[in-house]
């Protein structure tokens, strides 16, 4: 049975996360913890509150005329995003290869250099830090072989995960790389997806009990991606009043 995207992800990070009881909602430790301002956005699913067109002018230094501004938006702010999309100063150039038969066709396709911002959650855990560091922190190669038994026996009990799929999401367990991030929020780590030929960077940041996320591809540096990312997660936690 064929998974999307959005499922197949969301059981790599639950298998990356070992759940313990003070993990799970607590209304009384929750209501306690200090709020960010960004949790009202969440709520809204209002992310075009997070960060403008002229934010991200100011940033990649050109005018906001030559940015283009996209929607992606879901019933939630967990799977909504804002996208920002400029035409670079050098042609990059997406591969793809497609599969006919015993040939293989290979395309070349300009891409635009890309900003998104959004995938907002509020993490209702006793501890948000703790949660967050757990499930998106970087792992050693003991937590990544309890996660690969988590996917075994989700693939044994669920009917959202078939063999196929879990040797996927293994793949994926086995492939995580993910690096601290200083001085960006209460925590920061990022990491990068290959898609077609090109490589995104991904920073997710915690700001208090919210986390989001900020998605760069502006180079083939991925030192560049990061340094953008980084500086578009301090406006957006800046722009949070």
């Amino acid at each position: 049975m064929k998974i999307t995207l959005i499922i197949l992800s969301s059981i790599f990070l639950l298998a990356c996360s070992s759940k313990s009881n003070e993990d799970k909602t607590s209304v009384a430790n929750h209501d306690n913890q200090e709020t960010s301002c960004l949790a009202d956005i969440a709520v809204d699913n209002s992310l075009e509150n997070m960060i403008s067109m002229t934010d991200v002018a100011a940033l990649i230094n050109t005018s906001s005329d030559l940015i283009t501004y996209e929607e992606s938006k879901s019933s939630s702010s967990k799977y909504s995003t804002i996208q920002f999309k400029w035409q670079p100063e050098e042609e990059r150039l997406m591969r793809i290869v497609v599969k006919a038969g015993d040939r293989e066709i290979v395309s070349e396709n300009p891409v635009k250099n890309q900003v998104n911002v959004g995938n907002l959650e509020v993490l209702k855990a006793d501890d948000p830090g703790k949660y967050f560091k757990r499930t998106y922190g970087p792992q050693s190669d003991e937590e990544k072989a309890k996660a690969k038994e988590r996917v075994d026996r989700a693939s044994e009990t669920s009917d959202e995960v078939d063999k196929q799929s879990a040797e996927t999401i293994k793949k994926m367990v086995d492939a995580r790389n993910v690096n601290v991030v200083e001085n960006i929020g209460d925590q920061a780590y990022w990491d990068t997806n290959a898609v077609s030929g090109v490589e995104y960077l991904n920073l997710r940041v915690l700001h208090k009990n919210v986390m989001f996320k900020v998605t760069t591809d502006v180079s083939a540096k991925t030192e560049e991606d990061l340094e953008l990312a980084k500086e578009v997660a301090k406006v957006v936690i800046a722009n949070c009043k």
